[in-house]
């Protein structure tokens, strides 16, 4: 578990396009990082990850608020000492707050299959 400061974070904004072609708003903001595992014998078998930021807005145009949210669970069999094949999904979403335009949500779901080695057995 653990919670961070964010010096400078950005997402994108929605409605604004500056004449750079910049899309993202940017400003200081805060963190909370959770991850849990079941662990043996060296390898996760069960591990789930969820990372969400608060951003508070510091650039044109001003008065938006952004919440980023990350969540992963993965699955993973080891069947040698050295070798184990997986399975992660998840899901990013983003929930947006403006004070001039109607508000933004917006979610990405993922899935990954994966083979996973260890060099050295402990």
């Amino acid at each position: 578990m653990g919670v961070n400061a964010i010096l400078m974070g950005a997402t994108r904004n929605d409605y604004y396009v500056d004449v750079e072609g910049r899309l993202n708003d940017f400003g200081p903001g805060v963190g909370l990082r959770l991850h849990g595992a079941l662990r043996s014998n060296n390898w996760d078998w069960v591990r789930l990850f969820y990372y969400g930021a608060w951003l508070f807005t510091q650039s044109e145009p001003g008065d938006s608020k952004h919440n980023a949210h990350f969540f992963l669970v993965e699955f993973q069999y080891p069947f040698t000492s050295f070798f184990s094949i997986g399975l992660r999904g998840g899901v990013f979403w983003r929930e947006s707050y403006y004070d001039d335009f109607p508000d933004v949500s917006r979610n990405h779901p993922m899935i990954r299959v994966f083979f996973k080695t260890r060099l050295v057995s402990f």
